[in-house]
């Protein structure tokens, strides 16, 4: 498993790639939290609101966010 999440934790500060890797993280925080529902929760298919909301994958997205976060 990879993630932009767990590459901000694998490489360290002074690494030149870590930059580039946060910057798409936060891209894709920004993506995600703006398509978050009021409950907390995102739809099955993140970019089409219309599809329904779905727990599991609202909580593997919400551990990413705080794995990139902390």
């Amino acid at each position: 498993r990879a993630s932009l999440a767990e590459g901000l934790r694998m490489l360290p500060e002074g690494d030149g790639r870590r930059p580039a890797v946060l910057a798409a993280f936060q891209r894709q925080a920004a993506g995600l939290v703006a398509r978050q529902d009021a409950t907390g929760r995102w739809p099955t298919v993140v970019t089409q609101p219309g599809y329904y909301l779905e727990s599991s994958g609202s909580a593997l997205i919400a551990a990413a966010l705080t794995e990139g976060v902390a």
